[in-house]
């Protein structure tokens, strides 16, 4: 892959921290642009994957997608990237890409970590994995193209403002009855639906807040 005119930067040392309920978070510096908008990533403990594109940082489970800069508008992020388990989506790893309009996360993710697709603002589409457990905060914010989304089963937390500003935003679908409400950032939103179990604490507060569709 040619990269072209890079901007360096540094990055301060990534932090992999305990967060609400034991929901990790992984926090590291913002990344400047270079002169093609996509974000230079310089640093001794990262890699970059020169066939799928992203750069990584190991973890105590595997592997944490900190960046992407690929030019394709349908991201699918490989379960394993050299021969590792991809585990993490990482604080801010896609936020500000404009281009993409698809991603699909793998098998093997349990954290969107806080604003990693913040202000993507063409995606229409993000396939979650039976295996996630945690949405961080603002990881979907200001995607202002996204129309719906399914929470799957595994997940046991969306910390504040996971979807604040997705102005596009009509349907929710929770599929964990257990799963509690926590500011997702969704309360000013004028058309967004949740579907969930009627019984749920979810489900409660979208009826409260006449939000609430059944699951089907």
């Amino acid at each position: 892959m040619n990269v072209k005119k890079y901007i360096l930067l540094s990055l301060s040392a990534f932090v992999i921290a305990g967060s609400l309920n034991g929901c990790r978070t992984v926090k590291r510096a913002s990344a400047s642009a270079d002169v093609n908008g996509q974000s230079a990533l310089e640093e001794s403990s990262l890699s970059a994957n020169k066939e799928t594109d992203f750069f990584c940082e190991s973890n105590n489970s595997g592997l944490t997608v900190m960046g992407y800069l690929g030019a394709d508008t349908v991201v699918v992020i490989p379960e394993q990237i050299d021969g590792q388990n991809v585990t993490i989506i990482g604080m801010n790893a896609f936020k500000g890409n404009s281009a993409i309009t698809s991603v699909t996360i793998p098998e093997t993710v349990t954290l969107v970590g806080e604003n990693a697709f913040s202000g993507c603002v063409s995606l229409t589409e993000a396939v979650l994995p039976e295996t996630l457990e945690c949405i961080d905060i603002g990881a979907f914010s200001d995607c202002t193209s996204l129309a719906e989304i399914t929470v799957p089963r595994s997940v046991r937390y969306i910390l504040n403002d996971a979807f604040l500003n997705c102005t596009s935003l009509e349907c929710i679908t929770v599929l964990n009855p257990d799963l509690a409400y926590e500011n997702w950032g969704i309360d000013n939103l004028p058309n967004v639906v949740i579907k969930a179990d009627s019984a749920s604490a979810v489900g409660v507060w979208a009826g409260e807040m006449g939000k609430f569709s059944a699951l089907e």
